[in-house]
């Protein structure tokens, strides 16, 4: 620990001490000179880290203050729960599935992955189909803005009556195409966003469950009733979701996704696809949070 920090460490406990009496409680321990207590007490004075009334010194509260906001941005920024639209790629790590769909949901929804985007494409590639859930009003108002206002297509790994299910119902909320049942050669979820590209990755019992789920229920609305969704949603699954700002990829994604619709090129030049406007998204970004 460095001179500066033994101060500030002695000074959060006791206050209004003069040179004389920190050089004597940090030397205590350390081989340190008057001369170099007094010239870095001088000197966190100056940089109004410390504050000086008759001989006394004690910590600037302001400096307090300032230190305490930096520490909770970088608690904030390190919370694996919480998106941070300014990292260019970060890992989110989810307990629940209920945690993870109820967070994508809030965060597709939210308009922030368009910001800077020329386009309004959005979509995936899963294995299976998300939000096999019966929303309230509020998330069905927000699952209908995700997949409506935007051009939002869905490639699916397996076709089970669930996610023919959610066929039906992503189409009636908005969603522009959907093919079910294409092997598209690689084992995560990915999502395509705007410039995002948002891998997820779940544990092995995880796809299994759903996969019996998925294959063995044959009317989604008994599953809700009877409590068997709600049941494997709330249990421990963890969730690894990696999300990548990066324009290059995610036109890479963006074009292997809409080639199961025809020429990929041809549709992302369709002139409907206009973006949102960045008036539109900053509104929006100061109305959400996007903490799960």
């Amino acid at each position: 620990m460095g001179l500066q920090d033994e101060i500030v460490n002695l000074l959060a406990f006791e206050q209004n001490l003069t040179a004389k009496q920190i050089f004597n409680k940090i030397t205590k321990e350390n081989n340190i000179s008057y001369q170099a207590v007094h010239k870095k007490l001088s000197e966190m004075e100056n940089q109004n880290i410390l504050k000086k009334e008759e001989k006394n010194y004690s910590l600037n509260s302001n400096w307090v203050i300032q230190q305490k906001e930096f520490y909770e941005k970088l608690l904030k920024s390190n919370n694996k729960k919480t998106f941070n639209p300014n990292l260019e790629i970060q890992t989110l790590e989810l307990d629940t599935l209920f945690e993870f769909f109820g967070g994508m949901l809030e965060l597709f929804s939210s308009d922030i992955l368009y910001t800077d985007c020329e386009h309004r494409f959005g979509g995936g590639l899963m294995r299976h189909m998300w939000w096999a859930l019966s929303f309230g009003d509020t998330g069905l108002k927000k699952f209908k803005h995700m997949m409506g206002p935007k051009n939002s297509y869905v490639v699916v790994k397996k076709d089970t009556p669930v996610d023919r299910w959610l066929e039906a119902y992503y189409k009636k909320c908005g969603a522009t195409g959907i093919v079910l049942g294409a092997d598209y050669g690689f084992d995560e979820d990915i999502a395509i966003v705007g410039n995002y590209v948002i891998q997820v990755f779940y544990e092995d019992k995880t796809i299994k469950q759903i996969d019996k789920l998925y294959s063995e229920v044959k009317d989604i609305s008994d599953a809700i009733e009877k409590g068997i969704l709600e049941q494997l949603f709330s249990e421990k699954n963890k969730v690894k979701v990696i999300i990548t700002k990066n324009k290059d990829l995610s036109e890479i994604y963006l074009k292997k996704l809409l080639s199961y619709f025809g020429n990929s090129a041809r549709i992302i030049k369709n002139p409907e696809h206009t973006p949102i406007s960045v008036k539109d998204i900053e509104e929006k970004f100061r109305n959400n949070s996007f903490s799960w």
